[in-house]
């Protein structure tokens, strides 16, 4: 396992879940300046094993939440994925609102789903 990432140029990520495997690889495509997106439902992740460590050291309960859009900023998409169309290369998101890899238009490059 390299500590570089190897993906052609003008190519566009777009990761499902932002657990701890969908933040590692966010967080990995951004140091590395590759373009990506993250969606989740939720607008935060809550690193629940810090919990306990909150509960007794002052100030710490803050750092047990990781705010996607403060995070990622415009490479976060906060939604539910209903769907993903392969032929499309498109994840359909609740409420028929299509994510693709320019925007809401082309189909993405490459898929990362961490559920």
């Amino acid at each position: 396992m390299g500590g570089q990432v190897s993906i052609p140029d003008g190519v566009h990520v777009v990761v499902v879940g932002g657990g701890f495997g969908g933040i590692a690889a966010a967080q990995k495509l951004k140091s590395q300046g590759v373009p990506f997106t993250l969606i989740d439902m939720r607008e935060a992740f809550h690193h629940n094993l810090a919990g306990l460590r909150a509960s007794v050291q002052p100030g710490f309960a803050q750092r047990t939440f990781i705010p996607f859009a403060k995070t990622f900023g415009s490479s976060f998409v906060q939604g539910r994925v209903e769907n993903v169309d392969p032929e499309r290369q498109a994840v359909i998101l609740q409420g028929g609102r299509v994510r693709t890899a320019d925007g809401w238009g082309r189909g993405f490059h490459l898929l990362v789903l961490l559920l």
